[in-house]
């Protein structure tokens, strides 16, 4: 998964909380940002979202509620982000050794937080197992 890919994924999962909150998404099609907009609202309570940023933008003259979904779609795109990000490294780490610090940082093996080699490839083997993407079993 690429970068793109990867911000593609995280789009994604925010349109659909958007609407799970009650949101329209209206796109312009210059591909920056789209708009959320619950309807019957005036336009002054819509919320801007960055595509590539994952970042939200409202009115200073929004209502508060407004305001209140803005910061919990971008909250929402931050973990989701976070997740994707977390669940790539551990299933294709870029070389081996930076999957050894990832799992280093991850699980401290007898208050030790290097892991040994064959320790590190069990963990990855049940961290796949355990993954969402069964695609990589």
């Amino acid at each position: 998964m690429n970068k793109k890919e990867l911000k593609n994924a995280v789009n994604k999962a925010v349109y659909k909380y958007a609407e799970s909150l009650g949101y329209q998404m209206s796109d312009d099609g210059d591909g920056s940002c789209v708009t959320f907009r619950a309807e019957g609202d005036n336009i002054a309570d819509s919320i801007d979202y960055s595509r590539s940023h994952h970042d939200t933008y409202t009115l200073n003259w929004s209502s508060n509620e407004c305001k209140a979904d803005a910061e919990k779609i971008e909250q929402y795109a931050k973990q989701t982000l976070q997740q994707e990000e977390y669940n790539y490294a551990l299933l294709f780490p870029l070389t081996y050794k930076e999957g050894l610090y990832h799992i280093a940082d991850i699980i401290d093996v007898d208050g030790n937080p290097w892991v040994e080699r064959d320790e590190a490839l069990r963990i990855m083997r049940e961290v796949k197992q355990m993954s969402l993407y069964p695609q990589y079993k």
